[in-house]
């Protein structure tokens, strides 16, 4: 609490850094689900690799969308197409 009330700006900066990280868990928990099925080493970093390249993907898809741009849309569509 002394941090907040001495300085307030950069424990907002920082409560707000954590916060983003955390939501970014959450969502990739959701979709992804809970656990890493892997046990050996290797494996587990792959699928935390592809975990974190998919939630980027659909990320950028998502704010693609939003701006429709019809030619980033087809490439994400034809990217889809491929995995």
């Amino acid at each position: 609490m002394k941090d907040f009330v001495q300085n307030t700006m950069a424990y907002l900066e920082q409560y707000h850094k954590r916060s983003y990280s955390e939501s970014g868990f959450l969502a990739d928990k959701r979709m992804f689900g809970w656990g890493i099925a892997q046990r050996r080493e290797d494996r587990v970093d792959y699928e935390q690799f592809t975990i974190r390249l998919w939630h980027n993907l659909f990320t950028l898809m998502h704010k693609t969308i939003l701006s429709h741009s019809p030619l980033m849309v087809k490439t994400f569509q034809l990217l889809l197409e491929v995995f």
